[in-house]
């Protein structure tokens, strides 16, 4: 009769504090790993954004699309993205205005504090009830996305001087609008008025990078009053 073989106590000793030897690796090197791992995830998820800052836009007074006052106030401690239109443009302010638009839809979780706004560099033409059917077109949000005019020479004094965008007019376009030379970059402002980015909009993962960047401005920064004024 042939009896089976069974490990005797002496062999499972061993191989039970092989076993063992090799659960404590396993999680020594877990509790290694997770730190590791997880505080360059922190680290990149709180920092500020580290962006360059081209100087405070200065305090201005202007009007809306709903005919409401548009002051430095309404942006002041939010974040803010800029670009430049006129509603008789009939090239590159039609695609610019809907890539705006898609930062809209793309960005409701960050609505309080991400305000959307559209200067015109027509101002004389672009009248409030203009600039509204405008905004309509494009489904704009007008608690969130404002379409700014004004008078011109204080308009030209912010668009040119502080934010760095021409508005001159060069003769007209082919369909007998007015040329007006603008470039097509979008401008992140930060809650203090600091102009912190500018973002070539034909180019698509410099947009993408902008909606990141606006992103980390949101989460990173704390609301609070503009700059304080010149003395």
């Amino acid at each position: 009769m042939v009896r089976a073989m069974t490990p005797s106590a002496g062999t499972i000793a061993p191989r039970a504090r092989g076993r063992t030897v090799v659960l404590v690796v396993v999680a020594i090197t877990i509790l290694i790993a997770i730190p590791a791992i997880a505080w360059p995830l922190w680290v990149a998820q709180h920092r500020t954004p580290d962006l360059p800052d081209y100087g405070v836009v200065p305090a201005f007074a202007f009007t809306d699309q709903t005919g409401a006052p548009f002051t430095n106030a309404a942006i002041d401690g939010k974040v803010v993205i800029a670009n430049f239109i006129f509603t008789r443009c009939d090239t590159v302010c039609p695609v610019s205005t809907l890539k705006m638009a898609r930062i809209q839809d793309d960005t409701p979780e960050v609505a309080d504090d991400l305000k959307l706004v559209s200067f015109s560099v027509d101002p004389v033409y672009d009248t409030p009830p203009r600039l509204a059917e405008y905004a309509t077109r494009f489904r704009a949000d007008a608690a969130r996305w404002r379409f700014v005019t004004g008078e011109h020479e204080a308009l030209r004094k912010i668009v040119e001087d502080a934010l760095f965008i021409t508005m001159d007019q060069v003769g007209v376009q082919d369909s007998g609008q007015p040329n007006i030379v603008h470039q097509p970059h979008f401008i992140l402002i930060d809650r203090q008025r600091h102009i912190r980015g500018f973002y070539d909009s034909t180019d698509p993962i410099r947009l993408e990078t902008l909606r990141r960047d606006a992103r980390e401005l949101v989460r990173t920064t704390k609301p609070g009053p503009g700059p304080a004024p010149a003395p």
